[in-house]
C-alpha cells in the first residue's frame, strides 16, 4: 500500500496579515482587484486540493491568527487531522485524511515532521513527511542546517522505533526550500553530502562536510517533468536578473543601476518635504 502527498505554498496574506502576495501581480494585470483577495484564492486552492485527492497535504505560509477559519474547508474535503507549526509569523501546516494515521510529530527549525502509517497497516514502519519552509534570503548555511537537522531527527526517530535499517526508513521532504539545484540544502537531499567547497551565492555554507543519514533522494517534480511539464510556481517572469547585476545568472547582492534609479524615483515621489518616508508612506508603496 501507499499514500499520496500534496505540497502547496498558499502565500501570505491569507485572510489577514501580510502584503507581499500582491507584489506577485504586475500593475494592471488584475481586471478586478478582488481576484487577489483571500476568498477568491481560497476557492482556487480548495479546488486544487479537492482535485488532487491526496491523503496528506502540506501547506506553507499559513497565518496562525486566522488558520482555523482560513482552512475550515479542509474538513469539508475529508481532512480530519491537522497540525500547524508552533511558532513564526507564517507557518507550515499538515493535514491528513483518515486513510492515514499520525504516529508521532516534531517541530524542528522551520520544519514540521510528521510520522504517518496507512490506517490499519500494522507492523509496517511509518513514513516521515517533512513539511518545511526553509529560511529565505542569503542564508544558505542556515537552510543547510535546517535540512540536515530534519533528516537527522527522522533517522534517530526511525532508529529509536526499532527500524532494522534506519537509513532506509521511508522519508519524504516537501515544502518550500527557498532554493534550487544550486542551493546547499537541495544538494544535501539529492547528493547526500555537502562539503566546505560547496558555494552558494559565492560563499561557503559549511566548514566541514555535512552528510545526510539517508541515500540521495529523488526530486519528484524533476522526475515527473520527463513526462509532463512541471507545475507553474511563479505567476510573473523572473525579476532577479533585472534587479541585480553580475554574479551567477543575476544571483548577486549588487543592485542594478536601473533598479537603484527606480528606487530613487519612488523615494522622491513618496517622501515628505523633509526627505523622509514614514511607515504609512512605505506601507502605501508596498501595497499599491
Amino acid at each position: 500500500g501507499a499514500f499520496s502527498i500534496l505540497s502547496f505554498n498558499v502565500l501570505l496574506p491569507n485572510s489577514m496579515d501580510g502584503w507581499w502576495m500582491y507584489k506577485m501581480y504586475a500593475p494592471g494585470a488584475l481586471l478586478d482587484p478582488e481576484e487577489a483577495s483571500w476568498p477568491r484564492r481560497a476557492a482556487l486552492i480548495r479546488e486544487e486540493i479537492r482535485a488532487a485527492g491526496a491523503d496528506v497535504v502540506c501547506l506553507q505560509e499559513v497565518c496562525p491568527e486566522s488558520f482555523e477559519t482560513d482552512f475550515a474547508f479542509m474538513e469539508d474535503l475529508g481532512y480530519t487531522g491537522k497540525e500547524m507549526f508552533r511558532k513564526g509569523r507564517f507557518r507550515p501546516a499538515t493535514f491528513w485524511r483518515p486513510s492515514v494515521e499520525l504516529t508521532a510529530s516534531a517541530h524542528r527549525d522551520r520544519a514540521l515532521v510528521s510520522m504517518f502509517k496507512l490506517a490499519g497497516a500494522e507492523g509496517r514502519p511509518p513514513c516521515a513527511v517533512v513539511n518545511c519552509h526553509l529560511q529565505a534570503g542569503p542564508e544558505g548555511a542556515r537552510r543547510l542546517r535546517q535540512a540536515h537537522e530534519a533528516l537527522e531527527f527522522v533517522f534517530k526517530a526511525a532508529k529509536k522505533a526499532g527500524h532494522p535499517d534506519p537509513a532506509r526508513a521511508p522519508c519524504v521532504v516537501a515544502g518550500d526550500l527557498n532554493g534550487d539545484e544550486r542551493s546547499a540544502a537541495v544538494a544535501l537531499l539529492e547528493r547526500g553530502e555537502v562539503g566546505p567547497d560547496f558555494l552558494e551565492d559565492g560563499e561557503a555554507v559549511t566548514s566541514k562536510p555535512k552528510k545526510s543519514p539517508f541515500p540521495p533522494m529523488v526530486d519528484a517534480s524533476a522526475a515527473a517533468s520527463e513526462e509532463r511539464e512541471p507545475p507553474a510556481t511563479l505567476v510573473v517572469a523572473d525579476l532577479i536578473p533585472l534587479l541585480t547585476e553580475g554574479g551567477d545568472e543575476g544571483r548577486s547582492t549588487r543592485i542594478s543601476a536601473g533598479a537603484a534609479a527606480r528606487l530613487r524615483e519612488v523615494f522622491a515621489d513618496r517622501a515628505g518635504p523633509d526627505g523622509v518616508m514614514r511607515a504609512d508612506q512605505v506601507s502605501a508603496w508596498l501595497v499599491t
